[in-house]
């Protein structure tokens, strides 16, 4: 998953944030939730080499992308700060999910994942692809290169729109050991059909601006730092046509985010991706059905589906939480104003004004997330923090139709009809890919059944248990929850190990093997072999909190973070 991570200032110096895509009922049993009742092919007996020729087909979940940007390089001074906690760019490749997988599938050492001359990833080199969101000097979340990518990290971005620089944007331009072929942004269809960028620069094109032109480029300057080593190799060099040359024994299928982020992120103008179950069954199903030939004895396929997008703290709810508590478990507009120190009242009455203005609240004032039938309105980050970081600053608050009545929809605010709409397209991919496995016989990991279970915030829920690696600390899904990274959107390295989880228990119980299961805590407190703590998850009670300071919205830590050099 990606929506084109170009960060957007909020304001000069306040909170910033990415636009960029990627997330709540329960299932009642953790293990049984996650599988179909058939799989098609029966694990041969060289484990080992079952595993190792697995692949990974999908978009920025399955590539490791987090907070607004893609980056592999270890060591990555953070031109924002010179000092700890943040002297270095955390490389978020080496944490994602399919990396985890990957790892304790094959007994593959961690840190092996960061040497590009034997890592299965395709390691992007610094400063990192897209606009990262790090900590600056001063503790304000700010952007790694600056708003405009394209000159001002000396045009490393706009390098990799071309496949004459490959060596410049991969660590391991040529290595036949890369088997992680996701690309950020890429939809359910495009990953059959797209063979090279939709456009040659990552400045807007003519008569497309903001979202729209984001739309158009967002994966495409991440196609040819992952996907460029199989060009002039591989006939009609797609994603999927890749991941066939391959011949893999495995392969893992996690698509269909993008085609509800990109619809969403232009209020409803993106109608290029799958947006009926019909649709993304039949994409689905093509890609399977390629896939399960790509081995003479036949190759597994495992797929995910969707969260529901609306869970995500990348959209705070504008009706008012019933208590306290459910300000730590899901994410409300009112719970972010009163962590500022905003009073009640007052917080209720900028948080109606808002809705009001903005026709955010459902009809008799009340709502039930991700329903259709009483759907909820709500701001997203990008639009929250920068009504907060007006207050902060002492300014009017922002007007979120910067560019005329309706323009802020699905930029700064989502109303009830809309996420209506949005949740629709949710399902019906879900829908879909689930439908999908059957039609195929592939092995299905119920994602959205674990994201549900972890925003319903029931204690009984094996889900949200399985959530609480530091009870009381960490985690949730709120903004700063520790599952989800500065974006919003993707997951921390904790969130990723979660998925990992899920995957390796689908692996064991589809193929009577016996992985060890992922160690979700050693993962998120950093504890060997793994090589730093989890950057975007609390460590200690208070440990990462946003306030304020002067007139700067700020993340602060109580403690210092450790990268790998």
């Amino acid at each position: 998953m990606h929506f084109h991570a170009r960060v957007r200032r909020l304001t000069a110096t306040a909170l910033l944030i990415a636009l960029t895509a990627c997330s709540g009922g329960g299932a009642p049993n953790a293990t049984t939730a996650l599988l179909p009742a058939r799989s098609r092919i029966v694990r041969p007996a060289a484990a080992g080499s079952f595993y190792r020729s697995m692949v990974g087909v999908g978009d920025s979940l399955t590539a490791g992308y987090q907070s607004g940007g893609i980056l592999g390089a270890i060591g990555v001074p953070n031109p924002l700060n010179s000092t700890p906690p943040a002297n270095i760019i955390p490389p978020g490749q080496e944490s994602g999910w399919w990396a985890d997988v990957y790892e304790q599938a094959t007994s593959f050492p961690p840190r092996a994942m960061y040497d590009p001359t034997v890592s299965p990833l395709p390691l992007i080199a610094g400063p990192g692809l897209d606009n990262q969101i790090v900590v600056s000097a001063t503790s304000v979340i700010g952007e790694s290169k600056g708003s405009e990518s394209c000159s001002a990290d000396g045009g490393f971005d706009q390098s990799a729109f071309s496949l004459a620089n490959l060596s410049r944007v991969r660590l391991n331009p040529h290595s036949s050991n890369v088997r992680d072929l996701a690309v950020p942004g890429i939809t359910l269809h495009e990953a059959l059909t797209m063979t090279q960028p939709l456009t040659p620069t990552c400045e807007n094109l003519p008569g497309s601006t903001g979202l729209l032109s984001a739309v158009v480029n967002g994966e495409s300057g991440l196609f040819y730092p992952i996907l460029g080593s199989f060009v002039g190799n591989v006939p009609n060099p797609t994603m999927v046509n890749d991941a066939v040359s391959l011949h893999p024994s495995l392969a893992t299928v996690w698509l269909g985010a993008n085609d509800v982020l990109k619809f969403m992120g232009t209020g409803g103008l993106f109608k290029g991706g799958d947006l009926t179950a019909a649709q993304a069954r039949a994409d689905e199903d093509a890609i399977v059905r390629r896939l399960q030939t790509a081995s003479l004895s036949g190759t597994s396929v495992v797929v995910l589906n969707l969260p529901d997008v609306l869970d995500t703290p990348y959209f705070m709810n504008v009706t008012l939480p019933a208590n306290a508590q459910v300000c730590k478990i899901q994410q409300h507009f009112y719970c972010l104003l009163t962590q500022f120190g905003v009073l009640p009242a007052q917080a209720k009455a900028l948080n109606d004004a808002i809705a009001a203005k903005y026709g955010l609240m459902p009809p008799g004032g009340t709502c039930a997330p991700t329903s259709l039938t009483a759907p909820c309105g709500y701001l997203t980050l990008p639009g929250a923090l920068a009504v907060v970081s007006a207050l902060v600053a002492g300014a009017p608050v922002p007007n979120l139709d910067p560019a005329g009545p309706g323009s802020g929809l699905g930029g700064h605010y989502i109303t009830p009809h809309f996420a209506a709409e949005v949740q629709d397209v949710n399902n019906a991919m879900n829908e879909g890919i689930d439908q999908s496995a059957l039609d195929t016989h592939s092995t299905l990991v119920n994602i959205k059944a674990i994201f549900d279970g972890i925003a319903s915030g029931n204690p009984a829920n094996p889900y949200f248990q399985l959530a609480q690696v530091n009870p009381g600390v960490c985690c949730t899904l709120v903004f700063l929850g520790g599952l989800v990274s500065f974006d919003g959107l993707h997951p921390s390295n904790t969130g990723y190990a979660l998925l990992a989880y899920a995957v390796v228990q689908a692996l064991n119980a589809t193929f009577h093997a016996s992985i060890p299961e992922v160690p979700v805590k050693k993962i998120y407190a950093g504890d060997p072999p793994y090589a730093f703590p989890d950057p975007y998850a609390p460590q200690l009670r208070g440990d990462m909190k946003l306030v304020r300071q002067g007139r700067h919205v700020v993340i602060r830590y109580s403690r210092e973070h450790r990268f790998p050099s």
